[in-house]
């Protein structure tokens, strides 16, 4: 699990806001291999201010398999500390983007 970092250097592409993972979590529940046969569904099921959660499922033979968990947060340059992020609303054309079905 990460806990709020950065992959990486971002600093360049934050001046007009991005995501950052936030909170990873994975439950393995079969056993799954490379070169099986698998199927991923991926859902936003949570909107807030300023994150999103995102639901993964890796389904083998219609079984779940793996259920994971992921926390993005929309992220810019802080106003008062350029050299630092903060967590910043999410602009509405991004909520609308997401929100495609």
């Amino acid at each position: 699990m990460f806990l709020c970092g950065h992959i990486g250097d971002n600093r360049e592409r934050l001046s007009p806001g991005g995501f950052d993972g936030c909170r990873n979590v994975a439950r393995f529940l079969i056993p799954a291999r490379f070169g099986d046969d698998v199927t991923i569904e991926t859902a936003i099921t949570e909107m807030k201010r300023s994150s999103f959660q995102v639901t993964h499922h890796l389904k083998k033979d219609g079984a779940l398999a793996v259920e994971g968990f992921e926390t993005r947060v929309w992220t810019g340059r802080d106003p008062a500390d350029p050299g630092r992020i903060r967590s910043q609303p999410i602009p509405a054309e991004v909520i609308a983007k997401l929100s495609l079905p």
